[in-house]
């Protein structure tokens, strides 16, 4: 997996979790944590992107990336069941932070609950392994983590 970066694309030179730390309590207002992630297929390979969004309620936010890119083609239901895990393994790592400053975090997967949409093909099964979990979660159209942010880093 590749290194987590700003939105600029520099480096993070801070464990993740440190980062969050920091952005948690940057403004002291209440706030946020998301994470989402998504995929886009090319040619020979599918690039991912997982975000890490602090919002800060009422001003904004900041995240960080990290993109990488797996050298073979696989089904969407493969695919997209791999964008939850790797937000999931990400959950499992800043969940303590987020406990401990007492701020909720979410998941925000890039599955449609529409049953005509191609992606409902996993809706039942990713939706169950994160309440299972019990895990905090957004499907879209509300999943600005992974529909919005993360999209914007695979994009070409």
């Amino acid at each position: 997996m590749g290194h987590w970066r700003d939105f600029n694309g520099n480096p993070l030179k801070i464990p993740v979790e440190r980062w969050i730390e920091r952005e948690i309590n940057r403004l002291r207002v209440p706030s946020r944590l998301l994470i989402g992630t998504d995929s886009q297929v090319f040619a020979t390979n599918v690039k991912f992107a997982t975000v890490v969004v602090v919002h800060w309620l009422g001003f904004g936010g900041r995240l960080i990336v990290r993109t990488d890119r797996v050298k073979r083609l696989m089904p969407m239901r493969e695919r997209l069941m791999e964008e939850v895990w790797r937000s999931v393994e990400v959950w499992y790592r800043i969940q303590p932070i987020a406990q401990q400053a007492k701020v909720p975090i979410e998941i925000h997967v890039d599955i449609n609950p529409d049953p005509e949409a191609a992606s409902n093909a996993v809706f039942k099964e990713a939706i169950g392994y994160l309440k299972g979990l019990g895990v905090r979660y957004r499907t879209k159209p509300n999943a600005i983590a992974s529909t919005s942010c993360a999209n914007w880093f695979v994009q070409g």
